[in-house]
C-alpha cells in the first residue's frame, strides 16, 4: 500500500496562467499567477523569501529547478521500506535542470499542506513548470 503524495502543483491541475507577473516589494523576486495562488491559498510566501534569498549565490543560474518536499518517518517490515507517518519537516532542494545539486536546506518545521511542491527559476521569475 502506498502513500499518496499531495503536491502543491496538483492543486492548480489545468491551470495555464503566466500572463501576469507579481514583484516582491521587499525582496524583488518575481513570480507568475500561479505561484500567487498557491502562496496564497497554502500561505507559503516564505517560499519565495527563501528562494529570494539564494538569488545573489545562485546569479549565474539562469535556470533553477526547486523542490520543497516533506520528510517521512519510515519503517523496515521484512527488510523493505514502508511509509509512516508524515512529518513536519522538509527539504529544499535547488538543481540546476541537469541534476546537479545547488542548494539544500532542511526546515524544521513547517505547516505546509502539502507534501511536495516543485517550481522553477528561470531567468529571474517563478513560475509553475505548466505554465513554461
Amino acid at each position: 500500500m502506498g502513500t499518496q503524495v499531495l503536491s502543491a502543483n496538483d492543486s492548480l491541475k489545468g491551470y495555464h496562467g503566466g500572463e501576469k507577473i507579481f514583484i516582491n516589494p521587499t525582496t524583488k523576486i518575481q513570480y507568475t499567477e500561479g505561484i500567487r495562488e498557491i502562496a496564497i491559498k497554502s500561505e507559503s510566501f516564505w517560499f519565495l523569501d527563501i528562494i529570494a534569498s539564494y538569488q545573489k549565490e545562485l546569479r549565474n543560474e539562469s535556470f533553477q529547478a526547486w523542490k520543497l518536499e516533506r520528510e517521512y518517518s519510515y519503517s523496515l517490515v521484512n527488510d523493505i521500506k514502508v511509509v509512516g507517518q508524515r512529518k513536519s519537516c522538509f527539504n529544499i532542494v535547488c538543481e540546476d535542470g541537469n541534476d546537479k545539486v545547488l542548494i539544500n536546506q532542511h526546515l524544521i518545521f513547517s505547516d505546509f499542506p502539502f507534501d511536495e511542491y516543485i517550481v522553477w527559476s528561470i531567468d529571474g521569475i517563478i513560475i509553475l513548470p505548466a505554465e513554461y
